[in-house]
């Protein structure tokens, strides 16, 4: 891989640890990840000097990227979908809990609750697709290529993009108030890693198997 030569989203999966690296410098990997990787190295020395240390450490290691598709999907259900199952419920509990005891304060993240419980019904509509529709397609016939599919659930992945920032947006960008009780610290901090999570789960699907499956339907219309 010539890292001259590819997108900063392709870097996000092919490269163990840059992802965090990535959010250190607020690099845009998930939905915005086509940004060359190059011109971004070149407007941060400290960033590119990071990751070229990553780069030469993970030369010599695989990536879940570079799987077979079966593989990679199998690993999307278990380390993504049946995680956000479990715990964005837990993280509405906790949020439902914070309004309910903190509603008289005006640093409370009003409306929260709802937002969280509308974004997992859209989730959930979404990995129900994935799991009915696409994957199936894509496990049973290594010939097909959906693009219809795939490119509904890349637009779908903008719009969790937009439900990403409208937590940022009701929670000060996760930074608790000083009046913040455990139970509204432990609510930012689930939901800090549920937002890594979710923006890894998006990343590897549309720079990995989405982006397979299509550069693929790409060279077979020639």
């Amino acid at each position: 891989m010539d890292i001259n030569k590819i997108s900063v989203g392709e870097a996000a999966v092919h490269i163990p640890g840059v992802t965090k690296l990535f959010r250190e410098y607020n690099i845009e990997f998930c939905c915005g990840g086509n940004q060359p990787l190059r011109e971004v190295l070149e407007n941060s020395p400290d960033l590119e000097a990071s990751f070229l240390d990553l780069w030469e450490k993970g030369k010599n290691e695989g990536s879940i990227a570079d799987q077979e598709i079966p593989i990679l999907i199998d690993y999307i259900l278990k380390n993504y979908h049946e995680k956000h199952r479990a715990e964005l419920p837990e993280i509405i509990q906790l949020a439902d809990r914070v309004e309910m005891r903190h509603a008289d304060k005006s640093t409370c993240p009003k409306g929260l609750a709802d937002h969280l419980k509308y974004m997992l019904g859209e989730l959930e509509l979404h990995m129900n697709k994935e799991e009915m529709v696409l994957f199936p397609i894509l496990r049973s016939n290594p010939y097909a290529r959906p693009v219809a599919p795939i490119d509904v659930m890349m637009h779908e992945h903008v719009e969790h993009s937009h439900s990403i920032d409208k937590i940022f947006n009701l929670t000060n960008n996760l930074v608790p108030p000083d009046e913040a009780c455990t139970t509204w610290r432990a609510l930012y901090s689930n939901l800090e890693h549920f937002i890594n999570e979710l923006k890894d789960h998006i990343s590897l699907e549309n720079n990995a198997l989405f982006k397979r499956a299509l550069q693929e339907e790409r060279v077979e219309s020639e």
